[in-house]
């Protein structure tokens, strides 16, 4: 290797670009340390419940929250569509979306909509939009729920694969 390249070599392993490189694997134990990620259009994630450790996966076609399952589905790509944020699951190309006759989120053949805010280096809010208003989503058992307030929310991490 000439000088040069080795200098090269030894620029990038020092560079402070913010790259970022999966440094986990899921269900690895992940310190309050690990750099916040916010979910970007194009890229695919797993989103874990912040107090738990759970993922949100997909199971027999039912969205679910818990520890993670070989034959899950639980990559997400993140999508933009008119300014809003969607989330589908690669495996069977169906959203994350809001049931209205049951009240509850599930799998979608339409994309939801959502904001996604970052509380301190805690993880993520996720909204989703009810028209006229956004919703906090929460767990109840495996299932994702509305919240009216951040009070009673939970923090999810988006990490990317």
């Amino acid at each position: 290797m000439s000088p040069r390249d080795e200098k090269a070599d030894s620029e990038s392993a020092a560079s402070s670009d913010p790259i970022e490189t999966p440094t986990h694997t899921p269900g690895e134990d992940m310190s309050d340390s690990t750099r916040l990620c916010l979910p970007s259009p194009g890229k695919t994630y797993f989103i874990r419940h912040h107090e738990s450790g759970k993922f949100l996966y997909v199971k027999l076609g039912f969205l679910m929250v818990g520890e993670l399952d070989p034959q899950s589905g639980r990559y997400w790509t993140c999508l933009q569509e008119d300014g809003w944020l969607g989330f589908r699951e690669t495996g069977s190309g169906s959203y994350i979306g809001w049931n209205q006759w049951h009240e509850g989120f599930q799998m979608s053949e339409t994309m939801g909509n959502f904001v996604v805010t970052p509380k301190e280096n805690k993880g993520c809010y996720l909204q989703a939009v009810l028209w006229p208003k956004l919703v906090y989503v929460g767990i109840r058992g495996e299932s994702l729920v509305q919240e009216a307030s951040s009070d009673e929310a939970v923090l999810w991490r988006f990490m990317e694969v």
